[in-house]
C-alpha cells in the first residue's frame, strides 16, 4: 500500500467508493497501512488487505474472491525496480522487474474476464515513452502495458492508462530525498497529487469511452512529461529531452531563451578555435576546459564536493551508468564518438579529458606519437 495507492483510495472515497481490496506483498502489515485502513473504515469503508503478488494468478483470484460486492474497477499500480546497464543486467533482474507489470497485468485480465468491470486502469511510468538510463527492463515492462491497453480495448473491454512522471510528495521517490533533490536540480517536472488524481479521472473516462477504429494509435494520458526550466538550459537533464519525437516541443520551449552557462560557452569557443588552429590541442588549457566540463556533467548526476580544485576534478571516477551519459554528451557537445570501452579504460575525468584531446587530434589531423598509436590500434 504505497503512497500513490493511499492517495488514490482517499480520492475515490471522496467520490463515493466504499469497498476496497488491496493486493500486495505487504498489504496491511505495516503500522502505516493499519492506520490508513482504520481511517478508511472510520469513513464507512469495507477494507480487505490480501498479502500476495499480482504476478501469481492464485493470489489475484484470492483477492477477487474477497470482494463483498460485484467488482467494478481494478487499478494496476504494481512496480519493481532493478536498475542496471543493459550489458550488465542479469536474467533475474530482467524477469523480476517485468513480472509484476507483464504477468501481473495478464493475470488481472484473465481473472476478471467474467466480471462486468467499469474500468481497468494501468499505471505506467513515462520511462515507457522517453526511456531512462539503467532502466531498460522497467521501460520494457511499462511499454508492454501501453500495448496491452490497446489489445484490451480491441477486445471491446474497458481499459485506461495513466502515464506518470515522477511524483513529488509520495510514492517511491518520496523515500529517496537524494534522488528527489537530484531530479529537482535537473529541472525534471514533478507530479503533484492534484495532477495525479486529475490524470486518473481522465483515464477512467477514457476506459469507458466507445471503442475507436484508431486504437492502434497510442492514446495514453501522460502526466508530468515536462521541465521546470527551458530545455535550452544546459542544467536541464531529462531523459526524453534529446528524443527527436519531442523536437517540436524543444524548439518552442527554447524560443527566445539563452543558456546563461558560461562554462558551456567556453567549451564551444574552444572547439571553434581548434577548428581554425588545431595546434591549440597541445595547450594544457584546452584539456583543463574539457576536464572542467566533464566534471560538471558528472557531478550533476552524483553527489560531489563543492568548489573542487583541478586535481579533485580529474580524480572523479566514471562508473558504468555514467559512461552511457558521457558517451552521448561527447557526441552532442564535441562531435566525438567515444566508445564505452574507451570511457571505461579512461576511468576518471582526467583520463577521459586526455583521451578526448587525442580524439580531437585525430579528428583534426594532428599527429603525435599517441594519436598514431591510437589510430593504429583502432584498425
Amino acid at each position: 500500500m504505497g503512497g500513490i495507492g493511499r492517495s488514490v483510495a482517499t480520492w475515490m472515497v471522496e467520490r463515493g467508493a466504499r469497498c476496497f481490496v488491496f493486493l500486495s506483498r505487504s498489504a496491511g502489515k505495516s503500522e502505516h497501512d493499519q492506520r490508513f485502513v482504520r481511517e478508511l473504515e472510520d469513513q464507512g469503508c469495507n477494507v480487505v488487505c490480501v498479502p500476495g503478488s499480482v504476478a501469481e494468478l492464485a493470489d489475484v483470484e484470492k483477492a477477487i474472491a474477497q470482494c463483498s460486492l460485484p467488482l467494478s474497477g481494478v487499478l494496476q499500480m504494481s512496480g519493481v525496480l532493478q536498475d542496471s546497464t543493459f550489458g550488465e543486467m542479469t536474467h533475474t533482474q530482467w524477469t523480476s522487474c517485468l513480472a509484476s507489470k507483464v504477468k501481473g497485468t495478464w493475470n488481472l485480465h484473465k481473472a476478471t474476464q467474467n466480471e462486468k468491470l467499469d474500468f481497468l486502469i494501468l499505471f505506467i511510468s513515462v520511462s515507457a515513452t522517453g526511456g531512462n538510463p539503467g532502466q531498460a527492463n522497467y521501460a520494457a515492462a511499462n511499454t508492454f502495458l501501453d500495448s496491452f491497453h490497446q489489445y484490451r480495448r480491441g477486445l471491446g473491454l474497458p481499459c485506461g492508462v495513466i502515464n506518470l512522471g515522477p511524483v513529488e510528495d509520495f510514492g517511491m521517490l518520496s523515500h529517496d530525498q537524494a534522488l528527489l533533490e537530484k531530479m529537482r536540480s535537473a529541472g525534471v517536472r514533478l507530479v503533484s497529487e492534484k495532477e495525479l488524481v486529475g490524470g486518473l479521472q481522465r483515464a477512467i473516462q477514457q476506459a469507458q469511452e466507445p471503442q475507436s477504429v484508431k486504437w492502434n494509435i497510442s492514446s495514453s494520458c501522460i502526466v508530468g512529461l515536462g521541465t521546470t526550466r527551458p530545455l535550452s538550459d544546459s542544467s536541464v537533464r531529462c531523459p526524453w529531452g534529446r528524443d527527436t519525437r519531442f523536437s517540436i516541443f524543444a524548439n518552442i520551449d527554447s524560443t527566445g531563451t539563452t543558456t546563461g552557462d558560461e562554462s558551456a560557452d567556453e567549451l564551444k569557443i574552444l572547439l571553434r578555435k581548434v577548428e581554425r588552429n588545431p595546434a591549440l590541442l597541445d595547450d594544457p588549457e584546452s584539456e583543463r576546459i574539457i576536464c572542467h566540463e566533464l566534471a560538471k556533467k558528472i557531478t550533476q548526476h552524483k553527489a560531489a564536493k563543492e568548489d573542487m580544485d583541478e586535481e579533485e576534478m580529474r580524480a572523479i571516477v566514471i562508473d558504468s551508468l555514467m559512461a552511457i551519459e558521457i558517451r552521448g554528451w561527447a557526441r552532442r557537445n564535441m562531435g566525438l564518438e567515444i566508445s564505452l570501452v574507451e570511457i571505461g579504460k579512461a576511468g576518471t575525468v582526467g583520463g577521459l579529458a586526455a583521451a578526448a584531446i587525442e580524439y580531437l587530434k585525430v579528428k583534426h589531423g594532428v599527429t603525435t606519437g599517441r594519436t598514431q598509436e591510437k589510430a593504429g590500434g583502432s584498425e
